[in-house]
Order: C-alpha cells, then structure tokens, then sequence
C-alpha cells in the first residue's frame, strides 16, 4: 500500500481508510496549528524503553498537524479518519545493545543501549482497539503512527501484536 492510501494499518484486519474531506479529525487536531501534548509516558509495545513521553514546555514543532500530515502523504488537506487522536510527543525507541561502530548507523547510544529514536519530537497518530474496561495493557490495543514534528518523516509505526487466532485484541 501507498501512504496515501491509508495513515494506520490495523494488524490483520485490513486498512484505516484516509477518507474524505469530510472526516473528523479527533480532537480536531489537524485543523489546527498543533496537537496537544502528551500529558503522561505511554510504554508503546512490550520493549522496555519503547514510549511516547511530554515534550517539554517550550516545544515549538515546525510543522503543524496538518504540514506533517500533507508532507507524509504528498498530498493537500489530508485527513485524519475518525477514531484516530493526534498528540504531541517526544518518541525514544531502542533496538538493543550497543553492538559498537560497525553496527551504528547514527543511532544515539546511552548507557550501552542504542536507539534510532531518542527523545524525537513527533506527532503521534493512536487507534485504540480496545473497548472501555478492558484489562488489557494499552499497548496490546493500539495502533500507532508516529511523524517528526519538524519534517513530517514517518519515524515509526507499532502495531498489536495479534491475539492467539491471528486477529487484533479486543478486550
């Protein structure tokens, strides 16, 4: 699939259509200069270090919701299809130890561990697949788009992992 064509993939169900013009923006995020914070870490998958975290106060992103979202897709005016809510983040993504120089391909490296996605402002595109009261960690049900806030460059995408029958959780 093109980005145009979708914004999240939903883990073996099929696609978040980009809709129309005239679907809502959650939060109505992309209708305006920005998105809001994140107010609390989220632990993004079952890799220990792995979250989306609030920017500092003084963050002041480039691009808005809507540049980054038209950057990424290549076109104007894109979307968001409903049920998708927008913030705004630092993402720190780590792929493992430190394997030394000839494995760092400008990764950031602390304390042994190497990350090619440290403390990077991002906008964060979420789907919840959960329903309300589910005793499912968060990260078992949510889908995950994440763009540099400065660029609109796609710097990663996390799924749920599927449950035992091969299809998205669901509670």
């Amino acid at each position: 699939m093109r980005p145009k064509e979708w914004i999240i993939m939903a883990s073996g169900a099929g696609v978040i259509a980009a809709g129309s013009a005239a679907a809502a923006v959650s939060a109505g995020a992309a209708n305006t200069p920005g998105a809001p914070p994140v107010q609390k870490t989220t632990e993004l998958a079952n890799n220990p270090g792995e979250e989306f975290a609030p920017p500092p106060a003084d963050a002041a992103p480039k691009l808005t919701v809507q540049q980054a979202l038209d950057a990424y897709t290549g076109s104007s005016n894109f979307q968001v299809p409903d049920g998708v809510s927008v913030a705004l983040g630092l993402l720190t993504r780590p792929i493992g130890p430190d394997c030394g120089p000839s494995c760092q391909k400008g990764d950031t490296v602390l304390n042994g561990i190497a990350y090619d996605v440290y403390q990077r402002l991002a906008y964060g595109f979420m789907r919840n697949f959960s329903p309300p009261g589910s005793t499912l960690r968060d990260w078992k049900c949510q889908q995950w788009l994440f763009l540099d806030a400065n660029t609109g460059q796609d710097i990663g995408q996390i799924s749920p992992p599927p449950d035992r029958s091969g299809s998205t959780p669901t509670g």
